[in-house]
């Protein structure tokens, strides 16, 4: 997914080889693990995290495949 946006990184200066930053495989439900172990999770998507601090979600391919990542906020319940 990341490795086809290299080309379009490079072009405002990122060598990043965004593939090797994250993992392809099969993840588990690490908000329902947390929940599940005490800790009280909120889980946040990229779009609904730009609007809510007054922006829109950028319209861009560099930038629209982070729109499907989840953001997420875990606290340790006392």
């Amino acid at each position: 997914m990341l490795a086809g946006l290299a080309p379009a990184w490079r072009q405002y200066g990122l060598d990043i080889d965004g593939s090797e930053l994250v993992w392809d495989g099969t993840r588990s439900a690490i908000g329902e693990y947390l929940s599940s172990n005490g800790w009280q999770v909120s889980v946040h998507h990229a779009p609904e995290l730009y609007a809510a601090n007054g922006f829109e979600f950028p319209d861009d391919e560099a930038v629209a495949s982070f729109g499907s990542f989840d953001y997420l906020i875990a606290e340790m319940r006392a």
